[in-house]
């Protein structure tokens, strides 16, 4: 079941076996669901290139999920090419604080304490602050 190859792709994430994973299931959203249950897991679930690589440049994600029922061999790879070869920070080097504000946001989800959160009133414990310069020209998004 799709379910249970999430939980095997996030293991290896989670133990340190592997830095990146591709998954896959009917949507994506599965397994992506799924392997975001371990620790240490920022899943993604992307339907083109471009967002494929911001998962990884701009959220840090180390889990890539594609729909096999939409997503064609050649888009499929071109996908998996663009998460697997972009980091966090990558391909935003004009814009100034894009890897800090980034950043930020992927510590603050990978320390997340959910009952510490809770019991500060559903706030971010001592939440950090990052000044994101001004969007460079040319952006598509």
């Amino acid at each position: 079941m799709y379910h249970r190859a999430g939980f095997m792709v996030g293991a290896k994430i989670a133990e340190g076996e592997f830095e990146k994973a591709l998954a896959f299931c009917g949507t994506g959203m599965g397994i992506h669901v799924a392997a975001s249950k371990l620790p240490h897991v920022h899943a993604a679930v992307a339907e083109s290139v471009p967002a494929a690589k911001r998962a990884a440049s701009a959220n840090g994600c180390n889990v890539l999920a594609m729909g096999g029922f939409w997503t064609g061999p050649r888009l499929g790879q071109a996908m998996a090419e663009a998460f697997l070869e972009t980091s966090l920070g990558d391909g935003y080097e004009d814009w100034e604080g894009f890897y800090d504000y980034h950043k930020l946001g992927f510590d603050e989800t990978e320390n997340f304490d959910y009952e510490a959160y809770k019991a500060n009133g559903f706030q971010v414990v001592n939440p950090g602050t990052v000044v994101l310069g001004p969007e460079p020209e040319g952006l598509a998004f």
